[in-house]
């Protein structure tokens, strides 16, 4: 019998679907407890002998492949190859998958809700109201203002979709320039330096990459409109997180969201001193719609991987 060992947080109790897929193609199924990640020392024990993960945020190098001779099929929860190195699991001949197409509308809300907090203060107004203070707010509202969009795959497009029915321009940049999507959402293409200098809300939907890494820097946040705000639900060092807290609280920009960092869980970012940023522990993806989504998709891949070799 083939094992499927379940590294991802929260699968069979989200929806025990997932579980119930992947045993009536019998295989056998070890799922992680629901209250805790493995810690990565403990994940070799876990899945030394799976056929197949189910990968949450652990790490897979090298030197974890080569321990594992029977492991065929890594799907990662997610549209990130996170902490897998997929050069090493296809030179062993692993395969390596992802859940595109689960997760961009989920994405796409939280970055429309941090939009929207922005611009109009709810935050703030929810602090006074609750501290005893009736004080009414002047905010900027959203029709007629530009949203800029670092990346326009799938993400970046469902945010396009939303903004544009807040009445708001949408530009964006990315690799390379998508002009029947552009001409759909009513998107224009331009270069980043243009992005920066012209948008009011800078939003992040692209990969982390040897050409992503740091792509927001000093340079860049100085370029930007004083009265911008920069939100990043892509990757943690896309951004450099020391420089973002430097600019906040110098007034470069006027604000930021951000949901994910370099170091994943993280309790002592510097951003945690800054008052005109709002944090969140990497929730874009958590939905219940998503996760149902996201862990069918994943259980599917591995059903059909190992189906098809036999």
């Amino acid at each position: 019998m083939r094992r499927v060992c379940i590294l991802a947080e929260d699968v069979s109790s989200v929806d025990p679907c997932t579980v119930a897929l992947l045993r009536d193609h019998d295989f056998e199924v070890k799922e992680i407890p629901h209250n805790r990640a493995l810690l990565q020392e403990e994940v070799y024990d876990f899945i030394r002998e799976a056929d197949a993960v189910i990968a949450g945020s652990e790490r897979y190098d090298a030197a974890l492949l080569d321990k594992l001779p029977n492991l065929k099929v890594i799907a990662r929860r997610g549209v990130g190859f996170d902490n897998v190195d997929v050069t090493a699991a296809e030179q062993r001949g692993i395969r390596v998958t992802r859940t595109v197409g689960a997760v961009e509308e989920a994405v796409a809300e939280l970055t429309m809700a941090f939009v929207l907090d922005f611009a109009r203060l709810v935050p703030q107004q929810d602090m006074a109201m609750k501290q005893g203070h009736w004080k009414r707010m002047l905010a900027t509202g959203l029709s007629g203002k530009t949203i800029g969009l670092v990346g326009f795959g799938g993400i970046g497009q469902e945010v396009a979709r939303r903004a544009g029915a807040f009445g708001m321009r949408v530009i964006y940049y990315s690799r390379r320039r998508r002009m029947t999507e552009e001409k759909m959402l009513g998107a224009e293409y331009v270069e980043l330096p243009e992005l920066l200098r012209e948008s009011d809300f800078v939003s992040l939907h692209c990969p982390l990459t040897e050409q992503t890494y740091h792509m927001i820097g000093e340079k860049e946040l100085h370029s930007m409109k004083p009265t911008a705000i920069l939100i990043n639900t892509a990757r943690g060092p896309v951004c450099d997180e020391e420089v973002l807290a430097r600019a906040l609280q110098q007034g470069i920009i006027r604000g930021a969201a951000v949901d994910v960092f370099p170091r994943e869980p993280e309790t002592d970012s510097p951003l945690l001193s800054c008052e005109n940023v709002i944090l969140t522990p990497h929730i874009a993806t958590f939905t219940r719609d998503a996760f149902v989504k996201m862990n069918n998709m994943a259980a599917q891949s591995i059903i059909d991987w190992l189906e098809a070799e036999g």
